[in-house]
């Protein structure tokens, strides 16, 4: 049995939405409200608190993480209400693509991050900090963080790998007191949106460096 976008949605439930044509392809964080068969709810996307101008007839892309996977689907905007808090009402087609995930392979490295966490609702205290990973791979990282964070906070993470600037947005799926002395809590973090591009860097990167460890004999 193949499963639909209105098997994933549900009021409450957190969507991603990228307006299609965007040349920075910007995921931005929305909630849904409300749902029928063949449309949904959902707050109109905040961008450096201001709403997003969203018209009938804006072609976007949703995508939605659950257990199961990652999946995404075409959607259009049918109208937009002009209250002080906008809701919109898109689209809830029958077909949806579930995104394939690699197994990731692992590699321990340090390199400092730039987290901020993802403002998901007007008047949300944006927190940002530096933190080192512990390991990376093309499907997430672990990060040392003095910052405490709740699992499913959804963050932004801006590193440098080999000259190239990787901008990702990721959830955190577990957060845990680190045994090193310095008291510092171990971040478990899930990439929910990357480019393609960035994420075989990444790939490659990890392939890199750990071809190198073989060649000294450090793997």
């Amino acid at each position: 049995m193949s499963i639909k976008p209105v098997d994933l949605l549900s009021p409450g439930t957190k969507i991603a939405v990228r307006v299609v044509g965007d040349p920075l392809e910007r995921f931005h964080h929305c909630l849904v409200h409300a749902l029928g068969d063949t449309w949904f709810i959902s707050d109109v996307p905040l961008y450096q608190r201001h709403y997003l101008t969203m018209e009938p007839g804006t072609k976007i892309k949703v995508r939605v993480v659950q257990e199961t996977g990652v999946y995404w689907f075409a959607s259009e905007v049918l109208w937009v209400t002009q209250e002080k808090v906008p809701e919109m009402r898109c689209v809830l087609p029958d077909e949806l693509e579930r995104i394939q995930r690699r197994n990731f392979v692992r590699l321990e490295v340090g390199l400092p991050v730039s987290v901020s966490t993802c403002d998901e609702e007007e008047g949300d205290k944006k927190i940002s900090f530096v933190a080192t990973t512990f390991d990376i791979s093309g499907g997430g990282l672990g990060l040392l963080s003095d910052v405490r964070l709740q699992p499913e906070t959804l963050i932004r993470c801006q590193m440098e790998i080999q000259g190239r600037e990787i901008c990702v947005t990721g959830r955190v799926v577990r957060c845990v007191r680190s045994d090193l002395p310095d008291d510092r809590f171990r971040l478990g973090v899930q990439f929910v949106d990357i480019k393609i591009r960035d994420q075989d860097w990444v790939c490659k990167f990890v392939l890199q460096k750990q071809l190198e460890q073989r060649r000294l004999g450090l793997a």
